[in-house]
């Protein structure tokens, strides 16, 4: 996760906007995570949250790929320097902030080191930021994917894989 994140790109009904034009270093807040987004901008395998570790190693993975997590502000932000066609990666001007949940894996199962920070840092749309407790859901959906021998036009396979997952999640 290092650096990388998810942003303003389209898709979907997006989730509340944001509560606020700026946000102080050290603020918790909770953050919209979407794991299509996570990992997109240099390429490196995403990770999702899951609820134990055998969840994430064990197949099928079992995580959730879009979710309300709670987080801490890392470095201010204000409304006024932000570019939302620059959200995302090491130049971005999305709120960066550090991730609380302490399981995260990805397709292969391998955990994220989660001891050092800068692995659980990720840049995010404002509108993808809220303070206080996060918003209750109208709809939500349990989705059960397991990759197939028709392989998607963004196919990223994994070793010993058939099929796969694509870059959607």
């Amino acid at each position: 996760m290092a650096g990388k994140g998810w942003g303003g790109k389209g898709g979907g009904q997006a989730p509340p906007a944001g509560d606020a034009a700026s946000f102080a270093a050290g603020e918790a807040v909770n953050v919209f995570y979407r794991y299509e987004y996570d990992g997109s901008t240099d390429g490196a395998e995403a990770y999702f949250p899951v609820a134990t570790p055998l969840a994430g190693s064990l197949k099928p993975r079992m995580g959730k790929t879009a979710c309300w997590q709670e987080a801490r502000v890392v470095a201010p932000f204000a409304q006024s320097a932000f570019d939302p066609s620059n959200v995302i990666g090491p130049n971005g001007t999305g709120v960066l902030v550090e991730l609380s949940y302490p399981l995260w894996f990805n397709r292969a199962g391998h955990a994220l080191d989660v001891s050092s920070p800068k692995n659980t840092q990720v840049r995010v749309h404002p509108r993808d930021v809220v303070r206080g407790a996060a918003p209750t859901p109208d709809v939500s959906f349990v989705v059960i994917r397991w990759g197939g021998h028709v392989r998607t036009p963004d196919y990223n396979e994994l070793p010993g894989e058939e099929g796969g997952w694509g870059r959607i999640g």
